[in-house]
């Protein structure tokens, strides 16, 4: 996550740069808070679907680990079973 937001930063950064004209009259104080603030809601628009994409990737990681750990043990479990019932074949 913190990778993207420095990369959204470093992005909207170099916008904001690019855009600064010096053949161009200052915009007023007025229209630069307008754009800074338009420019903070993309950010934080971009950070809430990160940080929805990254839950969401937690809880599919979630549900591997538990599926891994039922196949370990049902694997376990019939290993056990299957080494009883030859023992008790050979009795």
């Amino acid at each position: 996550m913190k990778t993207r937001s420095i990369f959204t930063i470093v992005l909207l950064s170099l916008a904001l740069a690019g855009c600064n004209d010096e053949d161009d009259k200052q915009q007023p104080k007025q229209q630069q808070s307008a754009e800074v603030n338009r420019l903070n809601r993309e950010l934080q628009t971009a950070e809430t679907n990160v940080s929805k994409q990254e839950s969401a990737k937690a809880w599919w990681q979630s549900v591997a680990a538990v599926l891994a750990v039922i196949a370990i043990s049902l694997l376990v479990v019939g290993t056990i079973i299957g080494s009883s019932a030859r023992h008790e074949s050979e009795r």
